[in-house]
């Protein structure tokens, strides 16, 4: 009997730790699709962001960066840490609208998708209650 309350405890602490991970998930979809939703936002509300985006950021800038990286390859940490930065940020500045869409679409499926299975947790608790 011992054994059989053991599985059981184990069984509901796995469940909780599941639950907990999909909370975390869905947390964690709902502050990327708010974050990529205000840039969506913000690029909208700037008229000439493609041509600016096209002509400088990934004409120039990028460009710069990496040659810029790629000097610094000697450069201690602390330059090639602040590039990489730079970097990162231009390359995400560089994404065009459709692709912002696109992966507030997909976090919003996999939000759903998470939701739904809390939503099935929720109810196994509450018919086995």
């Amino acid at each position: 009997m011992a054994v059989f309350g053991l599985g059981q405890k184990a069984a509901k602490d796995q469940s909780e730790a599941d639950h907990k991970r999909l909370c975390d998930i869905n947390e964690d979809c709902s502050r990327d699709i708010a974050r990529l939703q205000e840039l969506a936002d913000v690029f909208k509300a700037f008229p000439g962001w493609e041509a600016f985006r096209k002509q400088y950021l990934e004409a120039i800038r990028i460009p710069k960066l990496y040659g810029a990286a790629a000097k610094a390859l000697a450069a201690d940490d602390k330059v090639r840490n602040q590039l990489a930065g730079q970097i990162a940020e231009a390359e995400f500045l560089a994404q065009a609208l459709p692709i912002i869409e696109e992966k507030v679409r997909r976090l919003t499926l996999k939000q759903k998708s998470v939701q739904e299975k809390m939503m099935l947790q929720d109810s196994h608790k509450t018919g086995s209650e």
